[in-house]
């Protein structure tokens, strides 16, 4: 409390928005506690911001809004948010790489430039998960067309 009272509360508002991608990633971990979890700190996160829109979209489990929201109103931290949910293409869990293909989805229509997200969505060509592949596909596709219009 001591400190936040001497360097207030930007450093910690700085840091918890900065977990936002993640925990809501998080929130669709194969472990049924992880996700709780995440869910419950992206919650608290959104109050802690005092951002009622996004707690409101995260309440009614409307978390592809909640993601549109997140990119529509930060403009200046859209790059950031994509760059967060790259490491999630890796991950061993079929869960969280969709998770973090759908988040790029839903990112997609509020960045200028698609190049990273193709790059990034390219790269992960030999995943072997169907839901995966059709998603990754589906997502190629439709920034193509985005970039050459």
């Amino acid at each position: 409390m001591e400190l936040l009272a001497e360097e207030g509360t930007q450093p910690l508002e700085t840091q918890v928005h900065q977990s936002l991608v993640p925990l809501f990633i998080l929130g669709h971990d194969e472990s049924q506690s992880v996700a709780e979890a995440a869910r419950e700190a992206l919650l608290c996160s959104a109050r802690f911001l005092k951002r009622r829109d996004l707690e409101k979209l995260l309440r009614r489990e409307q978390h592809f809004k909640f993601c549109d929201c997140l990119m529509d109103k930060d403009v200046s931290g859209r790059d950031e948010h994509l760059r967060q949910a790259l490491p999630y293409l890796q991950s061993s869990q079929e869960p969280l790489r969709e998770a973090a293909v759908r988040f790029m989805g839903v990112a997609a229509w509020h960045m200028k430039d698609l190049q990273p997200i193709m790059k990034a969505l390219e790269a992960m060509s030999q995943d072997d998960c169907p839901s995966y592949c059709t998603m990754r596909t589906e997502f190629l596709s439709a920034f193509r067309r985005a970039v050459t219009k």
